[in-house]
């Protein structure tokens, strides 16, 4: 807080206009880190939960061979397990992208 204070209180001292500038850009740049922290904790939930659903996939397949393998399943576990990894794909790529944004909105305020 005091390097802030200080900062500030030199910027002021230095070039008032300028000073104006970086404090009325604070608030963009605030809501940004905002977002950015905030999503950055919804990556790793929402990634756990996706892969949690294809980790059950194989799972299963590998707990119960030999009755995918007799009933000639692995075309469908396979499919299943691809489906569980797209999804977990997705959320994670769709969150990503928001936290690039709120990364990109920071850097360039």
């Amino acid at each position: 807080a005091t390097t802030f204070i200080g900062g500030i209180t030199y910027a002021f001292f230095s070039s008032w206009k300028v000073a104006s500038v970086i404090i009325s850009a604070l608030p963009i740049v605030s809501m940004a880190l905002y977002l950015s922290i905030l999503y950055n904790q919804n990556v790793t939930a929402n990634a756990s939960q996706a892969y949690a659903k294809a980790a059950s996939v194989a799972l299963s397949t590998i707990s119960a061979i030999r009755t995918v393998l007799s009933l000639n399943a692995v075309p469908e576990m396979i499919r299943q397990y691809s489906d569980a990894t797209l999804e977990a794909y997705t959320v994670t790529v769709r969150i990503l992208w928001k936290q690039g944004l709120a990364n990109g909105i920071m850097q360039g305020a």
